[in-house]
């Protein structure tokens, strides 16, 4: 079963998490002359190791609903005390991505494997805990093939996750490389905008979820020196989630909004992040069941660094 206080004060980050990073691996290419050429699939052959962290910080109120007995309305006051104090969200999550050599029909595996992945939840008041996380020990592999663009038999290996879910995300990402999809080859200058608009489905770990995320990312080459490109980049998104009981009523509703930037160094000979920050503000209104409404407010930083290791 999933957590009831995770489902409220962490779902917002893992996807976001997710998203930035497959944006930030949608650009590399070759340096030729001031110019990169956009590419989003890995090299074949390459062993790297990526680690990300994210800091998040989260406040909100809540409303009864109308004709709220008294006992639900002091239930709530609870709840509202610590979401007006805040709730600080500290997560690492350190993964190891290999990829194979290509077949005849240009073919190669990726290979994913989460090393390390923690998440500590600290309140304003000092109280704190750390949660399970879903990525611990997670192993999944994919078949790419860089000159049809597409990516196929994503297989998890290893994982306690709820099968449903996994495919959820699977398809996630699925959906969002094709999104990508039409960045492939195109020639970026230093001092030009690429702007990519997408639409992808949110895996949720909600029964009966229905919900989208669209998006339009915004990036300018900035610099382009010694093999290594600086991008800047700014993201604007929204996003709907609709909950349905098997009888077909909604029982969570939620929408919301973000925006943010950042910037990253590329290294293009192996297409490797070698360093990334970005900065995210979400606001987002909840529903809830029992009629009550819930407001949040989100303040993300994501840093990431990757390295290439030795094979095994």
């Amino acid at each position: 079963m999933f957590d009831k206080h995770r489902l409220t004060f962490d779902w917002p980050a893992a996807p976001m998490a997710a998203v930035l990073l497959l944006l930030t691996l949608s650009v590399a290419g070759q340096a030729q002359a001031q110019e990169i050429e956009l590419r989003s699939y890995p090299l074949p052959g390459q062993q790297q190791r990526h680690t990300m962290e994210m800091r998040q910080t989260m406040t909100g109120t809540l409303s009864a609903a109308e004709g709220a007995d008294e006992k639900t309305r002091a239930a709530l006051q609870a709840r509202l005390s610590a979401l007006a104090q805040g709730l600080k969200m500290q997560s690492e999550m350190v993964s190891r991505q290999e990829t194979s050599a290509e077949d005849a029909q240009g073919n190669y595996r990726l290979r994913l494997q989460y090393e390390q992945a923690r998440t500590i939840i600290q309140s304003e008041s000092g109280g704190s805990r750390e949660i399970a996380s879903p990525l611990a020990h997670l192993e999944m592999q994919a078949v790419l093939n860089q000159a049809r663009g597409d990516i196929t038999d994503i297989t998890v290996l290893n994982s306690d996750v709820d099968p449903k879910l996994l495919d959820k995300v699977g398809k996630s990402i699925s959906g969002a490389v094709g999104a990508l999809k039409g960045l492939e080859g195109q020639k970026l200058r230093i001092g030009e905008l690429i702007e990519t608009p997408f639409a992808m489905d949110l895996p949720m770990p909600v029964p009966g979820a229905g919900n989208q995320m669209k998006a339009t990312m915004r990036s300018t080459l900035i610099a382009l020196e010694d093999g290594v490109a600086t991008i800047d980049s700014v993201i604007s998104l929204r996003f709907e989630i609709e909950s349905k009981a098997p009888s077909g009523t909604a029982t969570l509703k939620a929408r919301g909004s973000g925006q943010g930037g950042g910037s990253m160094k590329w290294r293009l000979s192996d297409r490797l992040v070698l360093q990334s920050q970005q900065s995210l503000q979400m606001l987002f209104d909840m529903d809830m069941p029992d009629g009550s409404a819930m407001r949040m407010q989100a303040q993300m930083e994501l840093q990431s660094r990757g390295e290439s290791i030795p094979a095994r």
